[in-house]
């Protein structure tokens, strides 16, 4: 541990923000995996889909363990926290953030985890979808128009003389943005 270097046993200043733009800086996945603090051997992180599920509690327990430099796993199923020991020689907070996100389908939780505002927009895109379909007699959908909106940007940025300067590049990624997913 390190030694203080004020009288009055409180650390500096710049050690203070020095540890806050550490844990700053860690990875926190709102709603799925959430870093609630870290200090030098120690961390907690809430995972709210092991809050009530023992048989996953115990399984992200146990491969979390298993990593070198882990000295303490412990689950509080009530509350879906997890407050890892572990030896800050060996290992550091982002490391520990990284293998806990591959103790369970966290790739799979993170996707399907939307804001209010997300599912929102999600459902929006939906309904224009449908509604475009539908006046279309199922000729063109939202992505389609859009591919054609951005090949028509390109035509008339790349052939148009006289205005502006115009650079296709970004027009490119996003019509292949269009077309790829």
């Amino acid at each position: 541990m390190k030694s203080c270097h004020c009288a009055n046993g409180v650390a500096p200043l710049k050690d203070l923000l020095s540890a806050y733009r550490e844990q700053m800086s860690i990875p926190s996945f709102t709603g799925v995996l959430e870093l609630v603090h870290a200090m030098p051997g120690r961390i907690r992180l809430r995972i709210p889909c092991l809050r009530r599920n023992v048989p996953d509690a115990e399984l992200f327990r146990r491969r979390l363990s298993g990593l070198k430099g882990i000295e303490q796993v412990s689950v509080n199923v009530f509350l879906g926290t997890v407050l890892i020991v572990y030896d800050p020689a060996v290992l550091t907070p982002m490391v520990i953030v990284s293998a806990a996100t591959h103790c369970f389908e966290f790739e799979h939780l993170r996707k399907s985890h939307q804001s209010v505002l997300g599912r929102g927009v999600k459902n929006v895109r939906f309904a224009l979808d449908q509604a475009l379909l539908r006046n279309t007699r199922g000729f063109v959908d939202v992505r389609s128009a859009m591919t054609l909106v951005l090949l028509i940007v390109l035509i008339r940025g790349l052939v148009g003389r006289g205005r502006a300067a115009f650079n296709p590049l970004s027009v490119i990624w996003w019509l292949f943005q269009a077309v790829d997913h």
